[in-house]
Order: C-alpha cells, then sequence, then structure tokens
C-alpha cells in the first residue's frame, strides 16, 4: 500500500511525505464491525477482531516508527523500538495476548489461538 500511496500521491500532486504511510492502515471502529456481522453473522466476529488487533499491532509498532524515522531523519533502532514498546495501546495488547494463552483453559479454541 505505501507504493500505491506513492504512485496516488504523484498523480494527485500531494506533497505530504506522510501520504504514502498513511495508505498502510484502516480503521474498523464501530461501523466496521456491523458491517462485517451483517454479512458474516456474529459467530464469526472474533476473527475480525484478531484482524483489526493485528492492524493495530502493526500501526503502533512499524508505521510509527517508519513515521518517527522519517520525521527525524535516521533514529536508532533500539530507540524506536523503545519507544514503541512503552505505547498505552501496546502495552494493552501485550496484556492481552498474555491472557489469551494463560488464562483460557485451552488456549487453541481462543480467537488467538486459532489464528496461530
Amino acid at each position: 500500500m505505501v507504493v500505491l500511496g506513492q504512485y496516488i500521491g504523484k498523480l494527485l500532486r500531494i506533497r505530504s511525505p506522510y501520504f504514502a504511510l498513511m495508505m498502510t492502515g484502516f480503521e474498523m471502529g464501530m461501523f466496521g464491525y456491523a458491517v462485517f456481522v451483517s454479512f458474516q453473522g456474529e459467530a464469526h466476529l472474533g476473527k475480525i477482531a484478531l484482524i483489526d488487533l493485528g492492524q493495530v499491532v502493526f500501526v503502533f509498532t512499524i508505521l510509527m516508527a517508519l513515521m518517527i524515522k522519517h520525521r527525524d531523519g535516521a533514529a536508532k533502532g533500539s530507540d524506536l523500538l523503545k519507544k514503541n514498546h512503552l505505547q498505552p495501546c501496546n502495552t494493552c495488547n501485550y496484556c492481552w495476548a498474555c491472557n489469551q494463552f494463560h488464562c483460557s483453559p485451552r488456549p487453541e479454541l481462543s480467537h488467538l489461538g486459532y489464528a496461530l
């Protein structure tokens, strides 16, 4: 999507250096979940929640690192890693993932276990 964003940015003459990076994420929100449930049914809601979790992890790790690197110039990988792991959203995601494996009586039945 970054390559597509670069192409569209050139085509539309958008000069923002962040335009191509902003083409990589999506937002589910309440509307996205409602549309998904209307097409797939409530029984499959956990699957799209897992996909949305993966997207959130991507945005708050890789995309944020790319944007910080683009804004600040060359940044050390250890600094980017430290900043990313201290994000509140990432901390919540780590806790959720640990909870799925350690608190579920059968982790293979949880949505995370199902995906792995």
